[in-house]
């Protein structure tokens, strides 16, 4: 059993890099998620509860224990919002998500027009 630090509203506020053998995965924090590529990765996302991110897998051969082992090793370096700002120094209202271009709202109501 592994616990995981989460937050609903924000579940993945920095990116989560994991490797073993030949696989290689990256978890990238997205307002948006977008589960394409592998369904398996993107099955075990959800039920993991990481729904803010998009997730890039690169592996030569389908090996299922490097895919679940080096999962394993990207979601365990999870941290909280809080946990995140503390360390960085910031405040926790200035934590976002690394790709602003996949926000659901338009970009005029940011602009202010």
């Amino acid at each position: 059993m592994v616990c995981l630090d989460l937050e609903e509203v924000f579940t993945t506020p920095k990116t989560l890099e994991g490797r073993h053998n030949d696989f290689k995965i990256k978890i990238i924090p997205q307002q948006t998620p977008n589960y394409w590529g592998n369904p398996t990765i993107w099955e075990m996302l959800k039920h993991t509860g990481f729904f803010h991110c998009r997730f890039i897998c690169v592996s030569r051969k389908r090996d299922p224990y490097s895919l679940v082992y080096g999962f394993f090793n990207a979601i365990i370096k999870n941290k909280s919002p809080s946990q995140v700002a503390m360390v960085t120094g910031k405040k926790l209202h200035r934590m976002g998500y690394i790709n602003p271009t996949t926000n659901s709202m338009d970009f005029r109501t940011y602009v202010g027009q």
